[in-house]
């Protein structure tokens, strides 16, 4: 019997060509890349070079901007809140992903609370304990979560690049402007898609804010390493209500204006190139700037469009129009697509177009909602009375991963 088995032939181990190891291996989730560091050494140094990190990145760029120009699946909604009951302190982040067999957003994932308490950053050889009352995001890019700490003690605020996925956050040096110094500062998170460079822009909006008193703004670069003052446009004053920036063909944009909160005769939308770091101006719809009743206006990313939503003043049912811009850049293609009736006011929403037409909104007191603008059946996604300061797309990267100056916890 011994013998039998001693003859029995050996099964050889088959190796993939690595060529196709790689092409297999970046194609995967998040989720199964990082289990996959733990099959061999080789792995584990491949996915977390550089260069595959730059490549899988790219990968999920393609399939996200395939699926919204193809009304294919949505993006993954990242939302920061805070439930009534647990006060100012209270607080977490979760994920809300689209159900591809029902076509429902669910709560995905939540990010406990203790990643949220390991963010203590190094600031100056001394480390801040942050609660989560001491610091707020600024955005998403990439898989990043853009927030802001503040040092109470220093009376200054201390930047920071987070990765949930990868658990590795990178702190910033603080800019140059106390917020405490200013009537607010504003943030944004973008990417520089020519030179693979995440950007990090500060808005310092002065105390008096009148015609002849510019705000000042700043850019970080993780490949520079340092801040960078920029002269912005005379005329940049972002909309007091709408303070998000939306990124599009690779620049930033804000509502601007002398009033700082209503549509005129100055109204503008300025950009901010990401890549020369150059300001330019685009034309708001010239049916906005004529009808006095359309006061507010929202900025927000329609698909692969850039898109703006405005709403009557007069009307107690919030009817609100969204206008996209169908050929970038261009004022004659400004299009009204659709009118909504909105629950509140647009200062009080956040709001996200799926590629199904139906309209996700967040709001401060009745959780996240699913509106059909056509039938007009709304639907609750998170049913809990919720502050809502923070809702954005987002989705799952390594970035950050490569980086030996990042934190780990």
């Amino acid at each position: 019997m011994f013998d039998s088995l001693a003859k029995k032939p050996k099964r050889e181990v088959v190796r993939l060509p690595d060529e196709i190891t790689y092409e297999i291996l970046v194609r995967l989730p998040i989720d199964s890349l990082l289990k996959c560091r733990a099959v061999c050494k080789w792995w584990n140094s491949l996915i977390k070079s550089s260069t595959f990190i730059l490549t899988h990145l790219k990968s999920t760029l393609l399939i996200q901007s395939n699926n919204n120009k193809n009304n294919k699946k949505d993006d993954l909604l990242l939302l920061h809140v805070q439930r009534k009951k647990e006060g100012p302190s209270g607080g977490e982040f979760f994920m809300l992903d689209c159900d591809d067999i029902n076509d429902e957003y669910t709560k995905r994932r939540v990010i406990p609370t203790s990643d949220i308490k390991a963010i203590s950053p190094i600031y100056e050889g001394r480390e801040i304990n942050v609660d989560q009352q001491d610091f707020y995001p600024v955005g998403t890019c990439n898989g990043l979560i853009g927030l802001v700490c503040h040092d109470m003690e220093k009376r200054i605020s201390i930047p920071i690049i987070w990765n949930p996925c990868v658990r590795k956050f990178l702190v910033l040096p603080s800019p140059s402007f106390s917020p405490y110094e200013v009537a607010f500062s504003l943030y944004e998170l973008g990417y520089d898609s020519h030179n693979n460079d995440i950007k990090l822009v500060q808005i310092v909006v002065p105390k008096f804010q009148d015609d002849q008193t510019p705000c000042t703004f700043q850019v970080f670069s993780l490949l520079r390493g340092s801040w960078k003052d920029l002269n912005a446009p005379a005329d940049f004053k972002p909309f007091i209500n709408d303070l998000r920036a939306v990124e599009i063909s690779g620049a930033l944009h804000w509502i601007c204006g002398k009033l700082y909160t209503e549509i005129n005769e100055s109204t503008v939308i300025v950009t901010f190139n990401l890549s020369s770091e150059l300001f330019g101006k685009m034309k708001i719809p010239e049916a906005l700037k004529k009808d006095s009743t359309k006061k507010s206006c929202y900025q927000l990313r329609y698909r692969e469009s850039f898109a703006l939503l405005s709403q009557s003043s007069r009307t107690e049912n919030y009817l609100t129009d969204l206008w996209v811009m169908k050929e970038y850049g261009v004022a004659e293609s400004w299009t009204k697509l659709l009118t909504i009736h909105m629950p509140d006011s647009l200062g009080h929403l956040r709001i996200y177009f799926r590629n199904s037409g139906q309209v996700v909104i967040g709001t401060f007191w009745q959780g996240v909602q699913s509106l059909d603008p056509k039938s007009k059946q709304v639907k609750n996604i998170v049913d809990d009375r919720l502050i809502m300061p923070f809702m954005h797309p987002f989705f799952e990267s390594l970035v950050l991963l490569d980086r030996s100056d990042a934190f780990s916890y």
